[in-house]
C-alpha cells in the first residue's frame, strides 16, 4: 500500500505512506531543481508569445489529496457563482473527477449501490448549474486507486468491474445534464511493460466503455492519465498505452503533464507530448493537455500544494503548443480563483 487515509476538518484525503516518503522527497527535489535550472537558463515569461489558453478545468466534491475547495454542502447557487467566474475567464468545459471514492468510502450523489458510503448530494446541483452556465461536462464515475497498481487478485478485479458498472448505471439518472464520461481511475506507465496490469486495466476500461456505448452512445469518453517520462523507454510507453486501450473508443485523451506532480520535468515536456500525439492518432482520439497549475511543497496534510509560478506554467503551455487541441487544468477554483492564484489568470482567456 502506497497511501494512507488522513482526515482534516472532517475531510478524508489520500496521503503518501510513510514507507515511500524519503524516496518521493528525493524525486520531487530533483524535479524541482531540474525545472528551476531550466527556467533560469532558458526561459523568460515575455519569450512566450501566442501560448494556448486554458479553457477547461477539473472540479471535484473535494480534492482527494488535499482539502482544496470543499463543495460537499454547495447548492446550485453556489456552483453558479463559481461557474460564472470560470465562464468569464473563458472556461467552457468542466470535468468532475469522481462520483464515488472506494478508498475514501464517499459518494457524491444519492446512491443505493454505495449506500454504505458517506453520501452528499453534490452532483445534481453541480450539473444543473453547469447547464445554466452552458458548460460542457465530463462526469467522472467510480474512483479507486486500483487504477494506480496491478489488480492481481481476481476477486478484487470482479469487485472493481461491478462498482464501475453500477456507478455508471446510477449516474444515467442525470444523462440529460452531461455530455461525456471521465474514467476516474488514473494510471501511468511505470517505466517497464507489465502485461498483467495492462490486461486488468484494459478489462476495467473496456467494461466501462462497453456499458457507456450501450446505454448512452452519444456520450464522449475521456481519460486523463499521468505522463511519467522515461527517455529510454519511449517505445514501451507507446506500446503499453495502445495495449491498455485496445478495443476502447476513446474520444478525448487529456494526459496530465505531471509537472506539478514531478513525474515529468520541463525539459522532457516536448518529447512526451510527441509520444502522446502518436498514441492518440493511433487511437483516433482528440488530444488535450491537463496542465498542472500547482507545485508540491509537502507530503500529506491539508495543504501540500501551492500555485505554480507563471514562468513555469508558461513553459508547460509552450511544451504542448504544437501538439494539443485544447488545454484544461486541475482545479481552477483552488489554484486560480483565490487571491494566491491571481498571477495565473493571464493564461485564461477573458470573456469579451
Amino acid at each position: 500500500m502506497t497511501y494512507r487515509i488522513g482526515e482534516y476538518a472532517g475531510f478524508r484525503i489520500f496521503e503518501p505512506h510513510e514507507s515511500i516518503l524519503e524516496g518521493s522527497r528525493r524525486l520531487v527535489d530533483l524535479a524541482r531543481r531540474t525545472n528551476t535550472a531550466f527556467l533560469n537558463d532558458c526561459v523568460r515569461l515575455e519569450d512566450h508569445a501566442a501560448l494556448p489558453e486554458i479553457s477547461g478545468s477539473f472540479i471535484c466534491a473535494h480534492a482527494p489529496d488535499y482539502v482544496g475547495v470543499p463543495t460537499l454542502e454547495w447548492q446550485e447557487a453556489d456552483w453558479r457563482q463559481l461557474f460564472d467566474r470560470m465562464v468569464f475567464r473563458g472556461i467552457d468545459t468542466v470535468v468532475f473527477q469522481a462520483a464515488a471514492w472506494q478508498e475514501l468510502q464517499e459518494c457524491y450523489y444519492c446512491s443505493q449501490y454505495f449506500r454504505q458510503f458517506r453520501q452528499w448530494n453534490v452532483i445534481e446541483p453541480m450539473l444543473r448549474a453547469a447547464r445554466a452556465c452552458k458548460l460542457t461536462v465530463f462526469l467522472g464515475g467510480y474512483g479507486s486507486v486500483s487504477g494506480w497498481r496491478t489488480l492481481r487478485d481476481s476477486a478484487m478485479l470482479q469487485r472493481e468491474l461491478a462498482h464501475h458498472q453500477h456507478c455508471l448505471e446510477e449516474l444515467m439518472e442525470f444523462r440529460e445534464l452531461f455530455q461525456g464520461v471521465y474514467l476516474a481511475p488514473e494510471t501511468a506507465f511505470g517505466g517497464k511493460r507489465d502485461p498483467e496490469q495492462e490486461r486488468c486495466l484494459n478489462r476495467i476500461y473496456r467494461a466501462t466503455h462497453d456499458i457507456l456505448r450501450q446505454m448512452a452512445p452519444e456520450k464522449k469518453l475521456m481519460l486523463s492519465p499521468g505522463s511519467h517520462f522515461f527517455p529510454d523507454r519511449r517505445q514501451d510507453f507507446r506500446e503499453a498505452w495502445l495495449n491498455l486501450l485496445d478495443r476502447i473508443q476513446v474520444d478525448v485523451m487529456a494526459p496530465q503533464d505531471s509537472i506539478g506532480g514531478c513525474a515529468c520535468t520541463l525539459p522532457d515536456g516536448r518529447a512526451i507530448w510527441s509520444d502522446w500525439k502518436t498514441i492518440t492518432v493511433e487511437l483516433g482520439a482528440r488530444l488535450w493537455a491537463n496542465i498542472e497549475l500547482f507545485e508540491r511543497r509537502d507530503f500529506g496534510g491539508a495543504a501540500p500544494f501551492v500555485p505554480a509560478s507563471p514562468q513555469r506554467v508558461a513553459t508547460q503551455l509552450s511544451n504542448v503548443r504544437e501538439t494539443v487541441e485544447k488545454c484544461i487544468c486541475w482545479e481552477y477554483s483552488y489554484f486560480v480563483d483565490r487571491p494566491e492564484g491571481e498571477a495565473l489568470r493571464r493564461f485564461f482567456p477573458q470573456e469579451a
